[in-house]
């Protein structure tokens, strides 16, 4: 599994789509792709699919650790959950939201509960 952000994808393959970013990653060899792409959400690839998840459209207080938050969120869920990409996509996407709306690193981090309360208030049950 690897989980780069938009800008360092830049600095190594130069101006191309997170999707092309994606493929070259996978022939690499990981067999998951998270690709974070700030307000646009993320972008996830695995076997032959190719998925962009939305991001949640927040006021932001604080984008300090959001892709840290993502990250923690992502791996929790794919790899210690074992729930599909986009699934965990979708919640590492809620994670880096829920932190975006709290000023601080640590203190910022959100809470299982705070996703499910979130994802309730967008209609959603993932948790």
């Amino acid at each position: 599994m690897l989980l780069p952000n938009k800008l360092s994808l830049k600095f190594l393959f130069g101006e191309v789509t997170p999707e092309e970013d994606a493929r070259k990653l996978l022939e690499l060899g990981p067999k998951t792709v998270a690709i974070t792409l700030g307000e646009r959400g993320c972008l996830v690839a695995y076997g032959d699919r190719t998925v962009v998840i939305p991001a949640f459209m927040i006021k932001p207080v604080d984008t300090t650790v959001a892709g840290d938050a993502f990250n923690a969120a992502f791996t929790l869920f794919h790899v210690i959950e074992e729930r599909s990409p986009e699934e965990s996509a979708l919640l590492a996407n809620v994670a880096a939201a829920l932190k975006r709306l709290k000023l601080g690193a640590q203190t910022g981090m959100p809470r299982r509960n705070e996703l499910r309360l979130f994802l309730e208030k967008h209609n959603l049950k993932l948790i």
